[in-house]
């Protein structure tokens, strides 16, 4: 066996160095994707009507969209109704203290590079941790102007009456289904 084949298997075959799962419960929608999955992700995270409506336009565009081919990417057909599109931390009772919060949760914090004083500052709840994921993701790795961004608020999180003003300024929404449909496998 040559060297190279050699390197290539023992890459192969390494744990991902690179990322890492949080072992918290969590509440999560049974793979699929439909309108209903969007009405129910919408009726979780309370979001306003004209949001909603934003969403079923997306995937109503995207439902007519033919998927790209290109000329040396080869991959096998994405089953869109294999990924599950909702995954949260389950909801657990306000906490007093960070002596109360889960360990698993802070350590998290801890990966994301969540100083001890930036998570005493913030409300003490696992149901804020998708988008604290969500917020420090993005924040590190789309330092170039999106978008997404631009709808950020002073405190990192998507400001409401921003996302209604701009969305669809910078694209349609039938070009804006990624930002509106998040997957996880």
């Amino acid at each position: 066996m040559s060297t190279s084949t050699e390197t290539v298997e023992q890459l192969a075959t390494q744990d991902y160095k690179y990322g890492f799962v949080t072992d918290i419960e969590s509440d999560t929608l049974p793979p699929g994707l439909n309108e209903d999955v969007i009405r129910e992700i919408s009726r979780r995270k309370e979001e306003p009507e004209w949001l909603l409506e934003f969403r079923l336009k997306s995937y109503r565009a995207w439902l007519g969209m033919q998927e790209p081919t290109w000329h040396n990417v080869h991959y096998d057909p994405i089953d869109y109704q294999d990924l599950s599109y909702y995954s949260a931390p389950k909801s657990v009772k306000p906490l007093q203290s960070l002596d109360e919060v889960d360990p698993e949760l802070l350590a998290t914090y801890t990966k994301l590079g969540i100083s001890l004083n930036e998570q005493k500052m913030m409300p003490i709840s696992a149901s804020l941790l998708r988008n604290v994921v969500a917020t420090e993701t993005l924040s590190k790795t789309a330092s170039t102007a999106t978008p997404l961004m631009s709808f950020c608020s002073s405190s990192g999180m998507p400001s409401l009456s921003n996302v209604r003003r701009n969305s669809g300024s910078t694209s349609s929404s039938d070009a804006s289904v990624g930002f509106f449909l998040g997957a996880e496998k």
